[in-house]
């Protein structure tokens, strides 16, 4: 749920797609620890 929330909080706040993802690979890792 967390990653779907910070989608579209970073599509507004950053226009570039490759910040987007970079912003949900740090969540997955959290999620993983």
């Amino acid at each position: 749920f967390i990653q779907l929330r910070l989608d579209p909080a970073s599509s507004n706040v950053l226009p570039g797609g490759g910040s987007i993802t970079q912003r949900l690979s740090v969540t997955n890792s959290l999620h993983g620890q």
